[in-house]
């Protein structure tokens, strides 16, 4: 079996991207094997897959603990650093991202930014898997920490 060898250099919020994407899609697959397979075979090929990649349980944990907590579809968003968010400019980005991904109006994601940014913490559920990436990209692009 091939060793998969780690790229050096990303930040952490590009690492943390990426692993919540990789989660997302494990997800999905997840899915679609009960689909396919229904709910039995579909763990069963599950769990084969993963006892040829061991290197990746942490990456079952995180979809298994998604699936039961019911933070599939979460977006948890905070100002860790408020030297980061640059008011105004991210804030309007922010409420973009937030609408595209919620479909919301106006003022629900200028509301939603608004706590955020009153109360340092905000919680979002997002329908799509591929709204949900899009909206931690760019809420982490305006300078929130998502969680």
């Amino acid at each position: 079996m091939a060793k998969i060898d780690i790229v050096f250099g990303r930040t952490e919020v590009e690492e943390k991207t990426e692993r919540d994407n990789a989660v997302q899609c494990a997800i999905q697959f997840m899915q679609a094997l009960i689909t396919w397979k229904g709910a039995e075979g579909g763990l069963q090929v599950w769990e084969a897959m993963f006892e040829q990649m061991p290197e990746f349980s942490d990456i079952k944990a995180d979809v298994l603990f998604a699936m039961l907590t019911g933070n599939v579809r979460k977006v948890t968003a905070t100002i860790g650093n408020p030297a980061n968010w640059n008011g105004m400019k991210n804030k309007v980005s922010a409420i973009r991202a937030v609408r595209a991904a919620t479909h919301w109006g106006l003022k629900e994601a200028k509301d939603w930014v608004d706590a955020v940014e009153t109360t340092g913490r905000g919680t979002l559920e997002v329908d799509h898997a591929t709204d949900r990436v899009s909206l931690i990209r760019e809420l982490r692009d305006c300078g929130l920490t998502i969680t």
